[in-house]
């Protein structure tokens, strides 16, 4: 075994402290402010156009948007639930609705 003199000793420079592994990972405070600020935006209403109507009192039916509708039909979360002379009423599934104008 070799001995070392008590000068040899106090050169040597000190080991380095072992990182400590157990820590749990802190979270920045922006990203902690991102994550509880964050609001989900609803989509936008859809856009709808009437092009036009044939009223026929036994079976109406509409165009809308390029598409062939009738009462009852889907146009995506909406149902059609009335079409007259001039209008197409549109109903989405929260009971909300939409009236389509001729012209408009």
């Amino acid at each position: 075994m070799a001995r070392r003199s008590a000068k040899q000793a106090a050169s040597a420079p000190e080991p380095a402290a072992a990182p400590v592994t157990n820590a749990a990972p802190v979270a920045s405070q922006t990203d902690a402010a991102a994550v509880s600020n964050s609001v989900p935006t609803p989509p936008a209403p859809p856009e709808f156009k009437l092009q036009g109507i044939v009223f026929d009192s036994t079976r109406p039916w509409a165009i809308v948007n390029g598409r062939t509708v009738y009462t009852d039909s889907q146009l995506g979360n909406f149902r059609v639930t009335a079409i007259t002379k001039d209008t197409v009423t549109l109903e989405d599934t929260n009971g909300v609705e939409k009236v389509l104008r001729v012209g408009k």
